[in-house]
């Protein structure tokens, strides 16, 4: 006989989703068994089963494993796996702050479930529709036949095989595959105030997922929500809907007071020996409702140089400008120990940001400075470090094959000036050969000229051979004896 040890009463839910799951034990296992809470929600138990075996043919072979299900008298029963979730792993990596680490254990999950979802490409259904909404979304996403929506982290646990525990919120019609690896993150960053850090890691980009899709996608979730809450509010959702909110001061006073340091901006003046903190002064900036902040500094004549600390944490600062005044004003270049994304944007890596103006001109009785300072958490100027990183050696390697196409394309060039060179000796052996065919012609012109000369000369001797006094002369020569 089987002892229950544990329920759960999903009945916060439409009647046809009214569920109640159960922890039972025998002798030597453990199960887990689903049943209807309403005879609506036969049906919903049936699919789960059916949703199975169709699970299981997709991920065939792969390093997924759904687990065991099976029909019973009046429900169905799984088997119970014990191990650590992929949800727990993620939150380990979270702790150690080993945040590449958890990035690449995501990007193996989108890898790894993906496998089940086949080539196949979006369409939106009827079925679709009545259940997450009429989105708009492209259909050049890719999307496959059976898809659990559910594939959480918490839902995963891992081993040898990752072991889906359950597969309740299956659907056999078309649904974006990015839409199952959203709603994966969105549960992970927002379950838990401890990964509040893993929300700025930009992880949805990261995963490929567009911000156009996060709308569409968030609709949906919002639409699937209704769908299997019907008329029902959950108890969860009973405090917001019934409740003002309430605001700890406490709290607020004491994360202000934290924080009030990482806002306080220093400035720094060298007359010859170089910055010291003797040499400075500290104030918290005025923000104006641009975010902006503007500083005036009067300045000595003897003053070599000016170091602006605009933050004591981890920031990124966008200078609009920096002037100088000896009756006109100038611009100043700054020199910094941050990282330049763009002309006006710096980003510091250090609780130790530094803006130095060194080419002060002569009688200056004054700076002014206009800047946004904008604080970061360091586990994203990690990440941004990461991605640009990737980015140099993307270009690098764009580089090295521009490089290539020069080195071909210069000898091409080359070649056409080889060839270019050869045609012109060609086109002078041609005239050369074309002056040769002239002097031929020539020669054969006085040859001709020549044979006809010599033709009219052996005419006329045969003329002469042939007349009376030619005959008569060889006669009388004949007789002369001559």
């Amino acid at each position: 006989m089987k002892n229950v040890i544990y329920s759960k009463y999903s009945n916060d839910r439409a009647d046809k989703f009214k569920i109640r799951t159960d922890i039972v034990e025998d002798l030597e296992n453990r199960f887990v068994r689903k049943k209807a809470l309403t005879q609506e929600a036969n049906t919903h138990i049936n699919d789960i089963y059916e949703n199975y075996k169709l699970l299981s043919e997709a991920y065939k072979g792969s390093k997924i494993c759904i687990n065991k299900c099976h029909r019973i008298d009046d429900g169905v029963e799984f088997e119970y796996i014990e191990g650590s979730t992929l949800e727990e792993e993620l939150d380990e990596l979270l702790k150690k702050k080993r945040y590449n680490e958890l990035v690449n254990k995501i990007q193996e999950y989108v890898s790894t479930i993906e496998t089940g979802i086949g080539t196949g490409k979006f369409k939106k259904t009827k079925d679709f529709i009545k259940i997450f909404g009429d989105v708009n979304l492209p259909s050049s996403l890719r999307a496959g036949d059976i898809n659990d929506i559910d594939l959480v982290f918490s839902n995963i646990i891992v081993g040898r095989k990752w072991n889906i525990i359950d597969y309740e919120w299956s659907f056999n019609f078309s649904i974006p595959f990015n839409f199952i690896i959203y709603r994966a993150l969105h549960y992970y960053m927002y379950g838990s105030a401890k990964r509040h850090e893993v929300i700025n890691l930009g992880l949805y980009k990261l995963m490929g997922i567009t911000d156009d899709e996060i709308v569409q996608y968030d609709i949906m979730e919002r639409n699937f929500q209704s769908y299997v809450l019907g008329t029902l509010i959950p108890t969860r959702d009973l405090y917001t809907t019934i409740a003002e909110m309430n605001i700890n001061v406490q709290n607020v006073i004491e994360r202000e007071r934290k924080n009030s340091y990482k806002k306080t901006m220093q400035v720094f003046y060298d007359y010859g020996n170089g910055f010291t903190e003797s040499q400075s002064y500290k104030f918290i900036p005025e923000i104006d409702s641009n975010n902006k902040v503007k500083i005036e500094i009067p300045l000595a004549s003897n003053t070599k140089q000016i170091r602006i600390d605009p933050s004591n944490y981890v920031c990124i600062v966008n200078i609009d400008s920096i002037l100088g005044y000896n009756e006109n004003y100038y611009s100043l270049d700054a020199i910094t120990n941050g990282l330049s994304l763009s002309e006006k944007f710096i980003l510091f890596s250090t609780d130790d940001p530094q803006i130095v103006l060194s080419d002060i001109k002569l009688n200056t009785s004054r700076i002014e400075v206009q800047l946004e300072v904008q604080m970061i958490s360091k586990e994203i100027v990690v990440r941004l470090y990461s991605l640009l990183q990737e980015k140099e050696d993307q270009l690098k390697h764009e580089y090295y094959k521009i490089e290539g196409l020069t080195k071909e394309v210069e000898e091409i060039h080359e070649l056409k000036e080889q060839i270019s060179i050869m045609e012109e000796q060609l086109r002078n052996k041609e005239e050369q050969l074309k002056n040769k065919e002239e002097q031929l012609k020539n020669k054969e012109e006085q040859l001709k000229n020549k044979e006809e000369q010599l033709k009219n000369k052996e005419q006329y001797i045969n003329e002469i051979h042939a007349s009376k006094g030619w005959k008569a002369l060889c006669m009388t020569k004949k007789l002369l004896g001559r």
